[in-house]
């Protein structure tokens, strides 16, 4: 950590990193360090697992855990130069407990060596050294891809599919209230939103509050909530649109985040609190279509409401409100 913000204090400063993604340190202390030096260029190194004889493996479970791992560190820097590359191979052939201090930090001024465990390295500030593994950086970032694209506040995630291929004709959302974005009948994409009755509630109820904070009659005139709801029930109908419910009890998803997945190849996260709006897409086919498998799959589990429910919460919701 004073490595590294010994190298932030320089305006052209640079971290370049190899180290899993599941290794503490990196939860612990990236988060402050691209939070508080928004300059810093910071090129991170990970290994996602390729079973050996080729392919991916549906029950294949490492990559998605590093995904774990990663996305939080992601949102809470929110910090575009943070740049994280990956490659594939036999983690364990490199990561193991066997090898020799795998994980690396390089800056201008220092490289550090850590064994698998960090729990024992090497601290070299020799100037050729320092030149010699940044080209060995270098050479093995060459044979990378960025695993993920920022999306700017400005730059609606609608828009992003707009300029695609459309291919497919499904469109799936997971957040705690329901997706309304897109609800004309005319449209060929389908919604499948999975969110929460708590979220469809507070999603319904929340022009309802306001208005009545500013009018002390507490008399309210007119609720587009509740002609959203008419028309997202509408749509329920008339099969353009598919909402299932998630039963809290069973999942507890956090309400900054929503996910939208369309197809097999894009993949948007988007976490939106008081304070902040972070958006990005997966750049990485082997996460996307593991994610869009599961959305696709995850209404036929216990995990999630019928179809028919949904249209009847909704209804009594309707009638409520009105």
């Amino acid at each position: 950590k004073a490595v590294m913000e010994q190298e932030a204090l320089d305006p052209k400063g640079f971290i370049r990193i190899i180290m899993q993604p599941d290794a503490p340190v990196l939860g612990i202390i990236m988060p402050e360090i691209c939070k508080n030096y928004k300059h810093l260029r910071i090129d991170h190194i990970i290994c996602l697992d390729h079973p050996p004889g080729g392919g991916y493996q549906k029950d294949e479970l490492y990559n998605i855990k590093m995904l774990k791992f990663l996305i939080p560190v992601i949102i809470f820097s929110n910090n575009e130069n943070y740049r994280i590359y990956h490659y594939y191979d036999q983690v364990a052939s490199h990561f193991s407990s066997a090898s020799l201090l795998p994980c690396m930090v390089l800056t201008n001024h220092y490289v550090i060596n850590m064994n698998a465990s960090m729990n024992k390295g090497v601290i070299i500030k020799d100037k050729e050294i320092i030149e010699f593994y940044d080209k060995l950086f270098r050479e093995l970032k060459q044979g990378c891809r960025i695993l993920l694209k920022w999306i700017e506040d400005k730059e609606n995630f609608c828009g992003f599919f707009d300029f695609k291929n459309k291919t497919e004709n499904v469109m799936y959302t997971v957040s705690q209230q329901p997706y309304v974005g897109e609800l004309k009948m005319e449209k060929p994409t389908k919604i499948i939103s999975y969110c929460t009755k708590k979220g469809l509630r507070i999603f319904a109820e929340k022009e309802i509050k306001e208005k009545k904070q500013e009018n002390d009659s507490g008399s309210v005139k007119g609720n587009s909530r509740l002609l959203l709801l008419r028309k997202l029930l509408d749509a329920l109908k008339h099969e353009k649109y598919e909402l299932y419910f998630m039963k809290e009890n069973r999942i507890d998803f956090p309400k900054e985040l929503h996910i939208y997945s369309y197809g097999l190849t894009d993949t948007v996260f988007m976490y939106v609190s008081e304070k902040e709006n972070i958006k990005f897409i997966l750049n990485e086919k082997s996460f996307t279509k593991i994610l869009h498998e599961f959305f696709r799959d995850f209404m036929k589990t216990p995990q999630v409401s019928s179809l028919e429910e949904s249209i009847r919460y909704m209804e009594l919701l309707i009638d409520e409100l009105s």
